[in-house]
């Protein structure tokens, strides 16, 4: 069966607002052997005056981690501005690498850079915000996370966009990773990039299948391992 395909770009309907809140997760690193816990994060969000704030801060004894994403509000949804990453190693001095983010209708402009400004097709989200703008068209389509829906969305980092697909999958029983805390939490769906030749590491995230439809799992793999997220407590 060939896979329903939702068009890029703006929706042609208005999506709901976007709420503050917080989110706060466990971080295991998950391989053939089992899961181990090795971090902790938190995922907030706020909004104010059409202008939006996300952040999220992994805490580990590997590294602290913050990816930002600030930028405007509107029916289209989130339009990122300033994406920023910061890194803390031990016994090394932090690093942050930002870009100011400016859409573009002009294809032969977008994926430029001139000083710290990045051109950027329409429809551009970061690794922060994409998390939401999919929330949003979910909470807008529910066809958005219908099994083997996909949808095309440039994808911004510090130093380049690129183009990006991303699929859904049936909605599947979020688990908890730890063997002596048996638990079934509530039914998401995950949403995973459509791996390319450049791809190093393979990215997917689980929305809840419920009404708010928020990101409960966040997952990185790379050669057989996993670094996963899985929500603990919601605010």
């Amino acid at each position: 069966m060939t896979p329903a395909v939702v068009a890029g770009g703006a929706p042609a309907l208005a999506l709901p607002a976007l709420e503050n809140l917080v989110l706060h997760y466990a971080g295991y690193l998950v391989t053939g052997a089992g899961a181990a816990p090795i971090a902790s994060a938190r995922l907030s969000v706020s909004v104010a005056d059409q202008r939006y704030r996300i952040s999220l801060s992994v805490d580990s004894f590997l590294a602290d981690l913050v990816y930002s994403s600030e930028g405007r509000v509107d029916a289209s949804g989130l339009h990122p501005e300033l994406y920023s990453e910061a890194r803390k190693i031990p016994f090394r001095s932090r690093r942050v690498r930002s870009v100011r983010l400016r859409e573009t209708d002009d294809p032969a402009r977008a994926g430029h850079a001139a000083d710290d400004v990045l051109w950027v097709p329409p429809g551009t989200q970061d690794r922060v915000s994409l998390l939401f703008q999919y929330t949003l068209l979910a909470r807008a389509d529910r066809d958005v996370l219908r099994a083997g829906a996909e949808r095309s969305i440039p994808f911004a980092r510090v130093s380049d966009v690129t183009p990006s697909r991303w699929v859904a999958g049936p909605a599947e029983r979020v688990r908890a990773l730890d063997a002596d805390e048996p638990f079934e939490g509530p039914f998401a769906h995950r949403v995973a990039r459509v791996a390319d030749a450049q791809a190093t590491v393979d990215v997917a995230f689980w929305l809840w299948a419920g009404e708010r439809h928020l990101p409960l799992i966040l997952q990185f793999t790379e050669k057989e391992r996993s670094l996963r997220f899985v929500a603990t407590a919601i605010a």
